[in-house]
């Protein structure tokens, strides 16, 4: 797949460089000035790999250019040096730097190294946000893993003591859950685990956060929510699980889930993660012994 390439050159420079970079294959957006420069950063698509020559103006402002930029953490670039020695350019912030003019042979190579570095640090961050999304999140349902949502409840409520900030937790687990796994298979207990995620997920606000916290235990952290709000919550949830029938192989399960609900009111002294946790957990044993498919809140 052809690289595109940014190419800072002057508009009026008769040894451009823009016919040997087409013929060596790259797609080649151009621009003549700093001015031009920071317009071409600000476009979407603009190319991470960037050849500059000197002459279209003071190196270190295109640079600068360049590094204030939202690509710039992706952005390559090859300064192509007029006049000033390269010994006086190595801390300009240029990934490296060539003197012109530059040999057409000694340039190719440099910008198929800069291709081949740009590829490999592409693939690293992809492997990295990959571990992070691994590490942080359940592999079956692709909620947030037990430790996860424990960190994002202890966020949450250090933000709270600070601000007045209310928070709520959600302690649910699915009713009768055992009896799937031994009558259905434990894929059939998988495949309900999963779909109750997304409709727990499709339930909640975008700020809002869910995770697994062992087995058929998902835990609910309800951020800027008082008491009354997260029941409505709770409901919809609980509404949302029981209310369709999950598709499995051989015929539809139907299932529900019970929902243990504590916090919202400013406490002192403050409660921390585990005991939040614990209360709701507590709401929740209330609900399975109430009759289960519903919600209780703490007292």
């Amino acid at each position: 797949m052809p690289t595109k390439l940014l190419l800072v050159q002057p508009a009026s420079n008769p040894d451009s460089l823009l016919p040997l970079l087409q013929s060596w294959g790259f797609i080649v957006v151009c621009a003549d000035s700093v001015t031009a420069l920071a317009d071409a950063m600000r476009q979407s698509d603009v190319p991470t790999l960037i050849l500059i020559n000197s002459a279209s103006g003071d190196p270190s402002d295109l640079i600068d250019t360049v590094h204030s930029a939202p690509v710039a953490d992706r952005a390559y670039v090859l300064l192509i040096a007029h006049h000033a020695p390269l010994a006086e350019l190595i801390d300009c912030g240029a990934d490296d730097i060539i003197a012109a003019p530059p040999d057409p042979d000694d340039l190719q190579l440099r910008l198929r190294n800069a291709q081949r570095y740009l590829r490999l640090t592409s693939e690293l961050r992809e492997a990295e946000i990959a571990y992070q999304i691994h590490a942080l999140h359940d592999s079956l349902t692709r909620v947030l893993n037990h430790g996860a949502i424990m960190e994002l409840l202890g966020r949450e409520l250090e933000r709270g003591r600070r601000s007045g900030w209310l928070v709520c937790v959600m302690m649910a687990d699915l009713d009768l859950f055992k009896q799937v796994n031994d009558t259905r298979g434990h894929q059939c207990g998988d495949d309900a685990i999963i779909a109750v995620a997304n409709r727990i997920q499709s339930q909640l606000r975008h700020y809002d956060g869910v995770g697994r916290y062992g087995g058929d235990e998902f835990l609910i952290v309800l951020s800027g929510c008082a008491l009354p709000q997260a029941l409505e919550i709770a409901e919809r949830i609980r509404v949302a699980v029981s209310a369709t029938p999950i598709e499995t192989p051989g015929t539809p399960l139907s299932i529900s889930i019970s929902i243990g609900l504590a916090g919202g009111l400013p406490a002192s002294p403050p409660v921390d993660a585990v005991q939040l946790v614990r209360l709701a957990d507590t709401a929740l044993f209330q609900a399975k012994r109430d009759g289960r498919n519903r919600v209780v809140t703490a007292t």
